[in-house]
């Protein structure tokens, strides 16, 4: 009898703790899972790029609006056009006062060219005896020796033919007493300003003056200041030695 009570107790206490463990099964099975467990992982990422992508705007320097402005290179060029434009208006004060003060110049040039000019001649015929004012008036000078002026006239034949052709200068056969400036098929310079009926002949008293001083006895000779001739100034104004190369010139 005691032996099945003791048998009897142990099966009981050993239904008692099967009972007990299939609760626990249950209520574990039954609990409920947390929301979070459960949750898709892009929800769970969620919070932690929204918190990463907060922590770069915070990051980022604030953007700060500049005021407007011409850039550098044009203000520049803007100087730089604006120098030149100075610059070129000083050159054009200078210029006018350079053509101003050239003018003044060469008005006064004229008038003082507008002055008589046998001043030059007569300074020169003092050593000829031969005054330029009175040239129309001498007709007949000492006569010259013809050999010594064909000697001293050779350094005309440069520029001068003794016969009819023309060179850099007009044919001289015939000169003497030819009127200036008829030569045939040559080019004058001076004839341009030679007024009608004012044309001199070479007699001996204009070739002498043209000797001593060409460029100073055009200007006598046609009355004009602006006057000029290619021929230049010989220097010849010896009265001995014009006397001998105009007999020269006579026999041509």
């Amino acid at each position: 009898m005691r032996i099945m009570n003791k048998s009897t107790m142990i099966l009981a206490t050993l239904l008692v703790l099967a009972a007990c463990q299939g609760d626990e099964k249950a209520a574990k099975v039954q609990e409920p899972v947390p929301q979070a467990a459960v949750s898709p992982p892009s929800q769970m990422q969620e919070p932690k790029a929204q918190a990463v992508e907060e922590q770069v705007a915070r990051a980022k320097p604030e953007r700060t609006t500049l005021p407007t402005r011409k850039p550098a290179p044009m203000q520049a060029n803007a100087a730089k056009l604006n120098d030149m434009a100075a610059a070129r208006q000083q050159m054009d004060v200078q210029q006018a006062a350079a053509m101003k003060k050239t003018a003044a110049m060469e008005k006064t040039a004229v008038k003082r060219e507008a002055k008589p000019l046998a001043a030059p001649l007569e300074k020169a015929a003092l050593k000829q005896q031969t005054p330029v004012k009175n040239i129309a008036a001498e007709s007949s000078p000492p006569a010259g020796d013809v050999q010594r002026g064909k000697k001293l006239a050779k350094k005309c034949v440069a520029c001068h033919d003794f016969g009819s052709r023309n060179k850099m200068g007009p044919a001289l056969g015939g000169v003497f007493n030819r009127q200036a400036g008829t030569q045939a098929a040559y080019k004058y310079t001076y004839a341009v300003f030679i007024a009608d009926g004012k044309a001199w002949r070479w007699d001996a008293a204009h070739l002498a003056a043209w000797l001593c001083d060409s460029t100073a006895a055009v200007r006598v000779f046609t009355g004009n200041p602006t006057a000029k001739t290619k021929m230049p100034r010989q220097r010849i104004c010896d009265a001995a030695k014009q006397r001998d190369i105009i007999a020269y010139l006579k026999t041509l």
